[in-house]
């Protein structure tokens, strides 16, 4: 039988708790440029039940976006939307986009904003199913997600691009409504499949906000494999936005996406990341559905600020699993002579029926998380802060040292019986306080919830204790075995959850920690 072995632990967790107080501005300078970041709101997905759950988070998070500015957090001069607006792209529902642009009026206008500055991306629930139904579609699609023709010919044949447009010609009706297209200003005028921007920040760096389209090879996973690892972005889509002219000194290059540059999504994911890593300041992202930030870099030089929104709207949770939706506000700072890049993080409460600090993806005691923006300076003279909001809570607390686990997975099967199993292995890696682990599931379409008699929870474990469980490798469709190790999930009593990662240095034989085993 398998053993655990050697951990790492996650960088960052998806947090679903909060603090509570009443909210204190304190007084400083606007930064140079702000925003709101909102990703995968899926109009019109779910069933009866699960529609009418997302009118009332839309109305929530409308409310929640006055209550944050009236507290201080800085005044938005852009929103960020970085795809999955739609459910269907209006397929199963014509009125997807109506309903999103109605929306997103109202988030403008609690925002201070126009549309025109509101910047969309399409997400792999933007594009038209049906659109594929036909011979020639389908087989076109299964040879690009194969790369064989590159999607760089495609993009550069006009007969090959009409067919990549209709794929998402909704989203791209709906797109012409919001920027860049309805600019003045566009660089290229009407919706296009990728696009950029420039805008000039008084007193701060010139701007270039730049769209990509992820989403391009998304399709039917009924009918063709699972997406990931089979969607390019293409070297296409970069040189348009990287090149002529390139990104200058002072020029911060802010990149929207749908997917992020990890878990291999993308088929060329390591060359688009290097690219986007030489070139590029802040990646914007969602599909995960879990609200992150942080800052990557390499021995050479080059580093990216990738920022994770979470779900405006997530999927339906099974019974007892509290609702995971988010969002978040950034901004761009000066301070001690570098440009830094602070984010809010926000999370739905699903106690309260409200959106709260994501208390989890900040640092102890903060109100936003803060990274250094690679290879950028602030201008000479400046040095603005960003408002910081703090609770009453928060003000009264004493440092405490977080929870947290180590969660791995690995592939085996037991000696007596043979059978193959996914093992889940959870380690408390706080080193002096106990967590209480509640729920441990894989995050596939849906969550399939892992339950094993002989590793029953609520299960508190000790600072440095392991615990397992396990799930029959027939029993996960055959689509996500490859993915698997990074999809399961693990939440603790405090309402933090983990994901995991593949673990590579599993001895040939081991026990199973946990408490001994009766079935198998």
């Amino acid at each position: 039988m398998p053993r655990p072995a050697e951990h790492r632990r996650l960088a960052c967790p998806a947090p679903v708790i909060t603090l509570l107080g009443a909210h204190r501005l304190l007084p400083v300078n606007r930064p140079f440029f702000s925003w709101i970041h909102l990703s995968d709101i899926h109009v019109g997905h779910g069933d009866a039940t699960h529609i009418e759950d997302q009118k009332l988070v839309l109305g929530a998070l409308r409310r929640d976006v006055e209550v944050m500015l009236a507290s201080g957090v800085p005044r938005p001069d852009a929103i960020f939307v970085t795809g999955d607006i739609a459910f269907s792209g209006a397929c199963r529902t014509p009125d997807e986009y109506m309903r999103a642009v109605r929306w997103l009026t109202d988030i403008a206008r609690a925002a201070g904003l126009e549309l025109g500055s509101v910047f969309v991306v399409p997400g792999n629930h933007d594009v038209q199913r049906p659109a594929d139904k036909p011979v020639t579609a389908r087989t076109l699609l299964r040879q690009l997600r194969k790369g064989e023709p590159s999607l760089d010919e495609v993009l550069a044949d006009s007969a090959g691009l009409v067919q990549l447009r209709a794929r998402q010609a909704n989203y791209l009706a709906f797109a012409e409504g919001f920027a860049p297209a309805c600019r003045t200003d566009a660089e290229t005028p009407g919706a296009q499949l990728y696009w950029r921007h420039t805008l000039e920040m008084p007193g701060g760096p010139r701007l270039r906000i730049i769209g990509l389209n992820t989403a391009l090879l998304a399709a039917d996973e009924s009918v063709f494999k699972a997406d990931q690892g089979r969607l390019w972005l293409g070297t296409r889509q970069l040189s348009a936005v990287f090149t002529e002219p390139e990104v200058a000194p002072n020029e911060v290059a802010i990149v929207l996406s749908h997917h992020p540059l990890r878990d291999h999504w993308l088929a060329d994911e390591t060359n688009a990341a290097r690219w986007i890593r030489r070139h590029a300041h802040l990646h914007l992202s969602g599909h995960v559905h879990e609200g992150t930030s942080e800052r990557a870099g390499n021995g050479g030089g080059t580093a990216l600020v990738s920022i994770s929104a979470g779900a405006v709207h997530g999927e339906k949770t099974p019974h007892g699993y509290p609702a995971r939706h988010g969002y978040n506000f950034g901004a761009l700072v000066a301070r001690d002579g570098a440009l830094k890049v602070r984010i809010w993080p926000r999370m739905w409460s699903d106690v309260h029926k409200d959106f709260r600090l994501d208390v989890d993806n900040v640092p102890p005691n903060e109100t936003y998380a803060e990274h250094d923006l690679p290879r950028m300076k602030a201008p000479v003279g400046v040095n603005a802060e960003a408002p910081a909001i703090q609770t009453g809570s928060q003000r009264d607390a004493s440092p405490e040292e977080p929870r947290k686990i180590r969660l791995t997975v690995h592939r085996a099967f037991f000696l007596s019986g043979g059978q193959e199993c996914f093992f889940i292995n959870a380690t408390n890696s706080s080193r002096t306080r106990e967590v209480e682990l509640t729920h441990v599931w894989l995050q596939l379409h849906s969550q399939l919830a892992v339950h094993q008699a002989d590793r029953p929870l609520p299960r508190r474990l000790k600072p440095d204790e392991s615990w397992e469980t396990w799930i029959r490798v027939d029993a996960v469709p055959e689509q996500f075995h490859e993915s698997l190790y990074t999809l399961a999930r693990a939440r603790l009593s405090s309402g933090q959850v983990f994901s995991s990662e593949k673990n590579d240095d599993v001895p040939e034989e081991g026990a199973v920690p946990g408490g001994p085993i009766r079935e198998i």
